[in-house]
């Protein structure tokens, strides 16, 4: 069974979505793109409410199977510069979620979705 594993990075710099040029080589990295500036979109409104620091980075990773032309799985990782609160990470986490492109997604291909942030006190 033929595998390739992927993936992409995209950040969030003082509210703006960034990603370097050339990045997105086939249709996967388009969804993943979709995907990636969705929930950093749903982030940077998080961060703006909050009046915290409107950074973030987003880290996406996907497995094809070739042979049945099938997203296998994605794995997504977003790290905040800002410290927030348990509670706080609770609300961003159901936030996340509302995200209509993790929505289609999620009924045929799971995404497990990690927050990295400096958790200040609860």
């Amino acid at each position: 069974m033929q595998k390739i594993t992927s993936d992409l990075t995209i950040e969030l710099t003082k509210g703006e979505i960034l990603l370097e040029r050339d990045t997105l080589d086939g249709p996967l990295d388009h969804l993943a793109y979709a995907l990636g500036s969705c929930l950093l979109h749903f982030a940077d409104r998080f961060l703006a409410r909050r009046e915290l620091p409107r950074e973030a980075t987003i880290r996406l990773e996907w497995t094809l199977d070739e042979r049945t032309c099938r997203v296998e799985q994605m794995a997504g990782g977003l790290v905040l510069e800002a410290d927030i609160r348990t509670s706080d990470q609770e609300v961003l986490e159901k936030l996340l979620v509302t995200c209509p492109i993790h929505q289609a997604l999620e009924a045929g291909t799971p995404l497990a979705l990690t927050i990295d942030c400096g958790v200040a006190n609860p």
